[in-house]
């Protein structure tokens, strides 16, 4: 994929476009180009933000006007990302939409960038994720994306009762009128989910999420022990109007998941993250009932778990050439950068990388396995 900018103008902002015109596969066009993201911004190879004039079908996706260049520029194996949303699609799949993706080896403006992933973006829409506009008409009963975001920097932004910090996704404005009603929805679940009677299938939380999802959302970052799912940054859910329910996802943001960090143990496959860090799930897993909606379907989902081990190793074999050019790129294998997980200072090529990869994810399998086994025979 080549992208050119109009006059060759350098790339320098997460907030301003620079206009510029693409080709690929004998498809060519016009189009507009900026930096996004925010730690990995900061980073040596960046990810962009890519933007047509009107919605296109690009890359065999469905028809849209943005696209996610994904850069994983922390992850050495370009397959954190796509294993999660393998996942999502094979697996653990009570999602209404997840986002997909296709790899291309990146030039911009005749230099090679490296090889990225073309992802469709999150927001709500026809082609993406089909939920009604609550601009169309208030009585719609239009639903919102919402993000979990410390920085609070999109238009609108507003806190839980109890301190978790909310930015509107999509739509990115909405009346003051629809934002009492959403904000008053979330806490009306928080309320319950804290209170007294909490677990009461009739009258505490049960009757404000979409249940499958929350489960199915938390066993996705759970076994992949994602350092940002711990409900401060990247993880989305929208209310769903409709149905009057919190629905959880789509899943985003894996980079530095499956022992690719070395903060606070992320990087050994034993131990829980997501429930002992995100106050929702902490809370939830109090809840009997909840416990065993997850380890009922974690055990019945092992044969789909084998099965994406193999497909993985698979993928890394087709894009292993590209990821070499990467590095030639980059010098990211074996060298010091963030978020310079445990041991890489041993891991020289990229196979090494992905064996690390793949060991990772059989031993926390492995682990939560023997450590589920304790629940389900607790809930027998």
């Amino acid at each position: 994929m080549h992208i050119q900018t109009k006059d060759f103008k350098a790339i320098t902002s997460t907030e301003n476009y620079v206009k510029a015109s693409y080709s690929i596969n004998k498809k060519t066009g016009d189009c507009k180009i900026r930096g996004r993201g925010n730690s990995t911004w900061e980073m040596k190879k960046k990810p962009y933000l890519l933007k047509f004039e009107n919605a296109e079908t690009f890359l065999d996706m469905p028809k849209a006007e943005k696209w996610v260049l994904m850069a994983n520029g922390g992850d050495s194996t370009n397959l954190r990302n796509a294993y999660a949303t393998y996942l999502a699609h094979k697996v653990w799949n009570n999602f209404k939409w997840t986002p997909n993706y296709r790899f291309v080896n990146l030039y911009i403006n005749g230099r090679f960038e490296g090889l990225y992933q073309v992802y469709e973006k999150i927001e709500a829409s026809e082609s993406r994720l089909d939920i009604p506009d609550p601009n169309t008409n208030f009585n719609v009963n239009g639903s919102f994306i919402m993000v979990t975001d410390t920085r609070f920097k999109k238009p609108i932004n507003f806190r839980t009762n109890r301190g978790i910090r909310f930015s509107m996704y999509s739509p990115r404005t909405i009346s003051e009128k629809m934002k009492n009603y959403l904000v008053e929805g979330v806490n009306k679940f928080e309320d319950f989910l804290f209170g007294e009677n909490f677990a009461n299938p009739e009258t505490g939380y049960r009757k404000y999420i979409d249940v499958d999802s929350f489960v199915d959302w938390y066993l996705i970052n759970e076994y992949t022990l994602n350092r940002d799912a711990r409900f401060r940054d990247s993880c989305y859910l929208y209310y769903d109007t409709v149905r009057k329910l919190l629905v959880m996802g789509p899943i985003w943001d894996f980079d530095i998941s499956c022992g690719n960090n070395s903060y606070e143990g992320n990087s050994k496959p034993e131990g829980y993250w997501i429930k002992v860090e995100a106050s929702w799930y902490k809370r939830l897993f109090e809840d009997p009932w909840f416990v065993k909606k997850v380890t009922d379907r974690w055990f019945s989902t092992q044969t789909e778990l084998q099965n994406s081990f193999a497909y993985i190793y698979s993928l890394s074999r087709r894009i292993k050439p590209a990821c070499e050019l990467n590095d030639k790129a980059w010098q990211l294998i074996g060298h010091y950068q963030w978020p310079h997980a445990t041991g890489w200072q041993k891991r020289k090529t990229y196979d090494d990388e992905v064996d690390y990869f793949m060991k990772w994810l059989q031993n926390r399998r492995d682990w939560l396995n023997q450590d589920l086994e304790k629940y389900k025979q607790e809930a027998k």
